[in-house]
């Protein structure tokens, strides 16, 4: 339902480049109503006890809002399986491109951050309605040593900023990626620098992977002396309708459980807000029960 109100009793502007603000506004019956320009984007009735103030109720909306906007309106990263021409000029996925700068509105130059605090003005070119990082972006790739096979994460800060996160040998830091694999056996290595050095599989250990803030617990086994993702792996790829050959990056946290981001095919990130938790734990437990069953 499109509802506009002619006389909000709180409002506020979240500017988002030159050209795109949100409006945010709240009514005196409650209602939370956020767009840009003539567009609505979320109208919503909210609910609250007499005793709080409008100043409250209106923080509470604030930081409703912001939930959203993190996760369905921010800009999205986008990652890069590097070939050997992606050296000198590498291209920025059609879907990103869109909702960075809308069809026909790429900037002139972005600014990439690097790990180790440097700063780099990359000039984009357009070819084939494609757009890519050109005039610069070798020095990135000089600086860091990349090269065919290396794998970067890009995560926009900004519209026109990123920051670019290089995964040598298939790691970076606690985080480390791998594709979907096309098999019906999901065995995915851990690499042996991500664990602590006193891991152990002497029992059945069961790892939580988050998913935007939804949990997924997944058994860590061994096969051929190296550990990796078993039993759990399936419920994921199933639930969430993952496709082979997306990308997957696992990120340690906390013991031995990890975040996972999911890139799809296009190297663009998905979000899964719509998993139903419930639904996943019994998918789990019942596949749980079932392998025991079978030992």
């Amino acid at each position: 339902m499109l509802f506009i109100t002619s006389k909000p009793t709180t409002a506020f502007s979240l500017q988002l480049s030159v050209t795109r603000a949100f409006d945010i506004s709240m009514d005196f019956l409650n209602q939370l109503h956020v767009k840009i320009g003539l567009l609505h984007l979320l109208h919503l009735r909210l609910s609250f006890h007499p005793s709080i103030s409008e100043f409250f109720r209106f923080q509470y909306a604030w930081v409703f809002f912001i939930k959203v906007y993190i996760y369905l309106i921010r800009e999205p990263c986008f990652c890069r399986h590097m070939k050997k021409a992606d050296e000198i000029i590498l291209s920025i996925p059609s879907d990103a491109a869109c909702k960075l700068w809308g069809v026909d509105m790429g900037p002139t130059n972005v600014m990439i951050h690097t790990d180790d605090g440097h700063i780099f003005n990359v000039f984009l070119t357009e070819s084939k309605g494609n757009l890519f990082f050109f005039h610069g972006w070798s020095n990135v790739t000089q600086h860091l040593g990349l090269s065919k096979g290396c794998f970067v994460v890009f995560n926009p800060l900004d519209c026109t900023t990123f920051k670019l996160t290089p995964f040598i040998d298939g790691v970076s830091g606690s985080s480390f990626w791998t594709y979907l694999l096309r098999t019906s056996s999901h065995f995915y290595v851990i690499p042996e620098v991500i664990l602590p050095e006193t891991f152990s599989t002497s029992i059945d250990l069961i790892s939580t992977i988050m998913i935007n803030n939804n949990p997924f617990h997944v058994r860590i086994e061994t096969d051929g002396g190296k550990f990796g993702f078993t039993v759990g792996i399936d419920v994921i790829v199933s639930l969430l309708h993952l496709e082979p050959g997306c990308f997957l990056i696992f990120t340690k946290f906390f013991g031995n459980d990890f975040n996972l981001k999911v890139f799809g095919k296009n190297g663009v990130e998905n979000n899964f807000l719509d998993v139903d938790v419930d639904v996943v734990r019994l998918h789990f437990v019942t596949y749980m029960l079932f392998i025991h069953l079978l030992i």
